[in-house]
């Protein structure tokens, strides 16, 4: 909770601070591709700007790294449930990793990217457009989070009233944020990055209904394998509890 209020007060200050940096220098942000180094260079500490430069470039590589980690952990867990094809399942003999998923991801993730910078023939509009359809993939991820959430509360026997009441508040507004980022990029030149996000949408929604077609049984066993157990919280049974856990199916 502090985290969050901490980096919205981050957020607020340093939003303020380019404000009145621009208002002082009689010109406006909306005019800077890069507010910052602007600044920085307007005062005459361009340290300042590469110093930005640099931190951008890691927390990119940060996010990066995070981003393809849990890709890969997604479609491990989808090729273990039956979702996906068996093979995002299997893990590397030698460092039980999930070698097969993490290349599939890689190699599609590189490929999407040579290919949009090779259309496009620009690394900034490339990245302009795969942000569009990234932010709108996590938003949806957040949105069907907080509509889970009361029908995940009641199962479990801890439905109260405050917790779903924000998780529904959440979904209303996530859901309002979501159509209005959509609809306002639709009509930029980042157009194609909504595009790309409908479509991708609508790819993954067609392979989930066929699948659940030809397998009825997935309905019960999606998102069996990434629930907690005892055996994954401080002071659970010993290590081969959890072991067992990870060798069982969870598919007929």
């Amino acid at each position: 909770m502090f985290t969050v209020l901490g980096s919205g007060v981050l957020y607020l200050l340093a939003s303020f601070s380019q404000l009145v940096g621009f208002s002082a220098l009689g010109g406006t942000i909306a005019a800077s591709a890069s507010p910052v180094n602007d600044l920085a260079a307007a005062y005459g500490i361009d340290a300042v700007g590469l110093l930005l430069d640099v931190s951008i470039a890691t927390s990119f590589l940060a996010c990066a790294i995070a981003s393809t980690t849990a890709l890969v952990r997604v479609l491990f867990s989808m090729g273990r449930e039956g979702l996906l094809p068996s093979r995002f399942g299997r893990t590397h003999p030698r460092y039980r990793t999930p070698f097969d998923a993490a290349l599939v991801a890689m190699s599609v993730i590189t490929a999407v990217l040579l290919t949009t910078i090779a259309l496009s023939g620009s690394i900034w509009q490339t990245m302009e457009v795969l942000i569009v359809g990234a932010a709108g993939g996590y938003m949806t991820a957040y949105l069907l989070v907080c509509v889970a959430a009361p029908v995940f509360l009641r199962r479990i026997g801890e439905s109260t009233f405050w917790p779903v009441l924000f998780a529904l508040l959440a979904a209303v507004l996530l859901g309002a944020v979501l159509v209005t980022y959509l609809v306002v990029e639709s009509g930029s030149a980042r157009a194609l990055g909504v595009w790309v996000f409908l479509g991708v949408m609508a790819l993954g929604l067609a392979w989930c209904g066929l699948r659940l077609r030809s397998r009825p049984w997935l309905r019960d066993t999606i998102g069996v394998y990434d629930v907690p157990v005892t055996g994954d919280l401080l002071g659970g049974p010993a290590p081969a509890d959890a072991a067992a856990r990870g060798s069982g199916r969870t598919g007929p």
